[in-house]
């Protein structure tokens, strides 16, 4: 598992709903107002077939195809009108007009009599119906509607899509400096944080590694992150107080033990010096007895013989004879006895 550094965290954390919450509030705006262009132009295009449609009534009612021709052609100079056509109660074409940037198209059928929409164009129809006159205004009369014919209009969405195009790019474009400057703010703002966090970080591995003169240098805004530097500054000298007492201690041990081991080792040598010395007395002394014809023996404080001459050692040999010839004799004799 790969793992990012304190920063990328703290911009991910940063921008992560920044971006979310900024595109939630996009999507909805745009939404929002594509609609309400899309309702603009159909409610448009709804007054524009009812106008026309009043305007053909007397043309349509009296066969003036003239007349009809001059409503149908005025009805080009709106903005993004494409096609006009009027039909009679029949289905049957009577007149029609297209702009000169509408493609080339059939007449339109019986079956065509109908609103739909597209991406590219609206279509609006509108019955013509014929204006009910009450000339007698003590005898009320049910209005009745009498349709004379219909008129269709086809609006192009070429303005409108190319104004949402415009409204979409432009859109866009702020959204992205203010997310830009969102990044940049965010960036700075992540840095005043991770710009001490790691100084500490360094500064607690150079610890780590024995380095306890450390220290954190750089201030900081953050409380909190002040008191951790000042903490981490504290810590580090009491370590090294801690560490130069210690080889003080250890010093201090060291020249001890130096001290102690060479007395020890000057006591050794004067115990050799003095075991040479005995022995190199032993030496003599036994010399001295040994040119001695005297019967000489040392015995030590506990009452122990130490050393004899060689005259001694004669003496002695002829008592252990002495005294085994009288213990045969001895014997022999109670044998003999019994």
């Amino acid at each position: 598992m790969k793992r990012h550094g304190i920063e990328l965290h703290t911009l991910f954390i940063t921008l992560a709903p920044l971006l979310v919450l900024g595109l939630l509030l996009e999507g909805y705006f745009l939404y929002t107002r594509f609609d309400s262009l899309d309702q603009s132009l159909r409610e448009r295009s709804r007054l524009l077939a009812r106008q026309l449609a009043s305007t053909c009534e007397y043309s349509v009612f009296s066969g003036n195809a003239v007349l009809l021709k001059q409503n149908v052609d005025s009805a080009l100079l709106y903005e993004d009108v494409d096609y006009v056509s009027v039909y009679d109660n029949h289905s049957k074409l009577l007149s029609f007009a297209r702009s000169r940037h509408a493609s080339l198209r059939e007449r339109a059928a019986a079956a065509d009599l109908a609103e739909f929409e597209d991406g590219q164009t609206l279509r609006v129809v509108e019955p013509i119906l014929a204006t009910q006159i009450n000339l007698d205004e003590l005898v009320y009369t049910p209005p009745v509607a009498d349709k004379l014919g219909t008129v269709v209009i086809d609006i192009s969405k070429k303005n409108l899509n190319a104004m949402k195009k415009e409204f979409l790019l432009v859109n866009l474009l702020f959204s992205g400096l203010a997310f830009g400057i969102d990044l940049v703010l965010a960036i700075r703002t992540a840095r005043r944080i991770t710009d001490p966090i790691m100084q500490m970080h360094q500064a607690v591995r150079q610890i780590a590694s024995g380095d306890l003169e450390a220290r954190i240098a750089t201030q900081s805004n953050i409380r909190e992150l002040e008191d951790l530097k000042s903490g981490i500054n504290e810590m580090a000298q009491h370590l090294m107080l801690d560490r130069d007492m210690l080889e003080n201690r250890i010093v201090e041990t060291t020249d001890g033990l130096r001290m102690k081991s060479m007395e020890v080792e000057r006591t050794q040598q004067e115990k050799s010096r003095l075991n040479e010395d005995l022995s190199l007395a032993l030496r003599e002394l036994q010399a001295v007895m040994e040119a001695n014809p005297d019967l000489l023996y040392v015995f030590n404080r506990e009452g122990e013989l130490i050393q004899w001459n060689t005259s001694f050692a004669k003496f002695c040999e002829v008592l252990r004879i002495a005294a085994g010839t009288d213990a045969q004799q001895a014997s022999w004799r109670l044998r003999q006895s019994r």
